[in-house]
């Protein structure tokens, strides 16, 4: 079974969400400190519970739309409340998940920007939690880090991780963001040994990504990138389409395998919408992104 410790079976209403968020804003707007505190600490908590809205939604467009307005409710609620966990998180991943989902295609510098600004909060969650090192440009610092964490520090280092690992993939000619990329993989290594179903088998199809984008002479591995991408397949019984969106973006690209490309961004466009409700949201954006890609294939195998 995929695990995921936050997708709730109910759905709830956005919309609703953020007009509730905003009476409760502005009404404590005047209010003394603790007492704004105090309310942004249970508007994250009616935010963390809207957040499998997102994820079932299956419009892809009405999430583009309504993402921003929330994005910049979690800003102004971190300014009163900026050590808040639940909100750090919901902020790191909605950045993310944002700029890899919507923006990064058609806009990489602004994607970069948005990634950078997801980093930073995944920064202030990771020190909270006791990980993030003095210099955490610092691969051993993150080592002697990393040993004391546990599962329930999964989500915090992966989306930290996502994150950073989105700012340099969007920065990917860039010596200096390159350099960080031993840095990210470390912290999804760790999130691997710790719980390899987070996020839909998330750390496997990460690390797949990152180790069969790069070419060979440049410290790519494709062997090692297959085996994390079949290992997420298997944990996701080929459910979360995103997966093989990635696996033949990357690792069938970089070797060179037409062949697994097309059969991989088939499946994702054939595949029916409803194999997946928790994901249908990222379910239908790899549809979208499938059938861009596929239309590259003579300009990307020669």
């Amino acid at each position: 079974m995929i695990k995921q410790s936050y997708l709730q079976s109910y759905e709830f209403n956005t919309r609703s969400l953020l007009l509730i968020l905003f009476i409760i804003m502005t009404n404590i707007i005047f209010s003394g400190c603790s007492l704004k505190k105090l309310a942004v600490q249970q508007a994250a908590g009616l935010m963390e519970a809207g957040f499998p809205a997102y994820m079932k939604e299956t419009d892809p467009l009405l999430v583009r739309d309504a993402m921003p307005a929330n994005l910049k409710l979690m800003d102004a609620m971190l300014e009163s409340d900026p050590q808040n966990p639940d909100l750090l998180l919901l902020a790191c991943q909605g950045y993310a998940a944002y700029a890899f989902m919507f923006i990064e295609e058609d806009n990489p510098a602004r994607a970069k920007n948005l990634y950078i600004r997801a980093q930073k909060y995944g920064f202030s969650l990771l020190q909270q939690h006791g990980l993030l090192p003095d210099n955490p440009f610092d691969l051993s610092a993150w080592d002697q880090k990393l040993t004391s964490a546990t599962p329930k520090d999964v989500p915090a280092i992966f989306w930290t991780a996502f994150a950073w690992g989105g700012r340099i993939q969007v920065d990917r000619e860039s010596p200096l963001s390159i350099a960080d990329l031993p840095l990210v993989l470390r912290l999804v290594e760790q999130a691997l040994v710790l719980d390899p179903s987070y996020w839909f088998a998330g750390p496997d199809t990460f690390l797949g990504f990152y180790n069969g984008s790069l070419p060979v002479m440049l410290g790519g591995k494709p062997d090692i990138a297959k085996a994390h991408f079949e290992s997420a397949l298997k944990i996701t019984q080929r459910k979360f389409l995103m997966t093989q969106l990635m696996f033949a973006r990357s690792y069938a690209v970089q070797v060179q395998d037409r062949s697994l490309f097309d059969s991989l961004l088939k499946e994702v466009i054939q595949t029916a919408g409803d194999e997946l409700p928790e994901a249908a949201l990222s379910n239908a954006i790899a549809r979208q992104k499938a059938g861009r890609l596929l239309k590259k294939t003579d300009e990307l195998f020669q």
